[in-house]
């Protein structure tokens, strides 16, 4: 049995946790296995697929956003970002979200997480000591991902959907 102050903490985090897109990683189908709040994603990673919970509350009814078809790259991808702007896409009126996996080429490292955007913001999709990758959406919503730091290129994969 929790006792009070641990009552509040949680009730305190779950209210502030509210607002963020939550990514949960699991092997496998998720219908009827995970529960969770609606609009939550589910990436099934043994079969590269991507659901979105469409439960009216909290529920199991998950729908599938991508096909299970080995590409390993459902959505955009682009290898050897540099210091050069890419074009994801363009018609972003009020916001965007991204799932992404991001490789940097000379750290062979990688980074994976969701991202949010509004017409002219900017996020990092990566950063270290010295280079830094950047997600941005102009205030005509055009969303472009380039390096904006540093000497290394990136491999990017997005998944989004946008406003």
């Amino acid at each position: 049995m929790l006792d009070e102050q641990s009552v509040q903490r949680i009730s305190f985090i779950e209210s502030q946790l509210q607002n963020f897109a939550v990514l949960l990683a699991y092997d496998g189908n998720p219908n009827g296995v995970l529960t969770a709040r609606e609009g939550t994603l589910a990436w099934d990673y043994a079969n590269n697929t991507i659901y979105v919970n469409v439960s009216a509350s909290e529920g199991a009814a998950w729908l599938q956003l991508s096909p299970a078809n080995g590409s390993g790259t459902p959505g955009w991808f682009h290898a050897g970002i540099d210091g050069t702007a890419v074009t994801v896409t363009g018609g972003v009126t009020y916001g965007t979200i991204f799932l992404y996996i991001v490789r940097a080429v000379t750290a062979a490292d990688v980074k994976m997480g969701t991202i949010s955007v509004e017409p002219g913001g900017s996020l990092l999709l990566w950063t270290d000591e010295t280079t830094d990758l950047t997600l941005a959406c102009s205030a005509g919503g055009v969303v472009t991902v380039q390096r904006t730091a540093g000497t290394d290129t990136f491999d990017v994969t997005l998944m989004g959907i946008w406003m």
